[in-house]
């Protein structure tokens, strides 16, 4: 990532104040446009076609913070402040490179390290995503009670009962069927074209679904 600069009195340049708010702010977008692409303070029409509005433009340029030459726009003195494009490549060569030199050092230590130890007879090697069993400690079994010491255990265990109140049903008891309709079964009698409609809790036939309801709301149980 490479950076522009901007110097602490950039506020209170004559051409920045002729230009306005909106024709320095077109000219920090071209400063930073030339910076990323590493284009030495030059760039395509096109491209600066995209910051800002027409009259933005037009104001950077009268203040000449930027000229047009041959179809392109450049910034004159931004070289004055900013590294070019040959001084950056080179200080990245040799940032990579001694980046490489760090990560080759550090794989010779323990390569040396590892032949060390193999020297001297240390061949087990520690693998951290293995781990050792635990020993969990095995649960005593607690010591019977007075009342399990007395118990017969050949005998199976049972589960208390608790007294039936009188006129009270046990729970294992069945209850008695309160709507008998429901549990019986009623043959179902012939239907004719006549009467098509038939009472779910009689044998009757009707002719009409009205007379069917005005009949079940009787005969329901």
């Amino acid at each position: 990532m490479a950076w522009v600069k901007i110097d602490d009195g950039f506020w209170s340049n004559p051409k920045v104040r002729k230009a306005g708010p909106c024709g320095a702010g077109v000219y920090v977008m071209a400063l930073s446009y030339c910076g990323q692409y590493l284009t030495d303070g030059t760039m395509p029409e096109e491209i600066w076609q995209l910051f800002g509005n027409k009259w933005a433009r037009t104001q950077a340029i009268e203040a000449e913070l930027v000229r047009l030459e041959n179809g392109n726009v450049l910034i004159p003195d931004f070289l004055d402040f900013n590294p070019s494009a040959d001084e950056v490549k080179r200080r990245r060569a040799i940032d990579l490179q001694r980046k490489r030199q760090a990560r080759g050092a550090k794989l010779d230590k323990q390569e040396e390290a590892l032949s060390e130890r193999t020297a001297n007879g240390q061949t087990d090697v520690v693998r951290l995503d293995v781990r050792a069993p635990s020993a969990l400690p095995v649960p005593s079994p607690s010591p019977p009670t007075e009342k399990e010491k007395g118990r017969d255990r050949s005998k199976p265990r049972t589960a208390p009962t608790s007294p039936t109140p009188d006129g009270a049903r046990p729970a294992n008891e069945a209850r008695p069927e309160q709507r008998p309709h429901e549990y019986q079964v009623t043959p179902e009698p012939v239907r004719t074209k006549a009467k098509p409609w038939h009472c779910p809790y009689c044998t009757t036939n009707f002719a009409s679904e009205d007379e069917l309801y005005r009949h079940i709301v009787q005969c329901e149980p």
